[in-house]
């Protein structure tokens, strides 16, 4: 068994102690420390589930944060770079919005290096 150092320092009684208090306090201690030391429910016959859910949304959340990265780092280089050309604006909202073809048609007008960069940058704020 594991033991959490916060819980059982806040709750643990020196050797000296025997009141009920103490026992209750290192019952509290055996009881929240199961599972390699993580605090919750008790293991059940779901709790593969439950890790393979937790999985899945830890890897959506580094997904979503994947994609606004993305989004920042392409947006700032535009507003930069290409903020006075035409079709500034309206590619910044395909951008935010997760349209790579209107995104990419509205810098038809812009240099072809800008273009070429935009796109690469971008790149990851369009995968999903």
């Amino acid at each position: 068994m594991v033991s959490l150092p916060c819980i059982h320092s806040c709750f643990s009684t020196s050797s000296h102690s025997t009141s009920g208090a103490g026992a209750q306090s290192k019952k509290l201690v055996a009881t929240t420390t199961f599972a390699g030391g993580q605090l919750g429910s008790a293991p059940t016959r779901g709790s593969r589930q439950s890790q393979n859910l937790r999985i899945l949304i830890i890897g959506s959340r580094q997904s979503a944060s994947k994609v606004r990265r993305s989004q920042e780092v392409t947006h700032r280089f535009i507003s930069a770079i290409a903020g006075n050309l035409p079709g500034f604006e309206e590619s910044t909202r395909a951008l935010f919005a997760g349209a790579p073809e209107r995104f990419n048609n509205l810098m038809v007008s812009w240099p072809v290096d800008i273009q070429d960069h935009a796109r690469k940058l971008a790149k990851a704020a369009f995968e999903s």
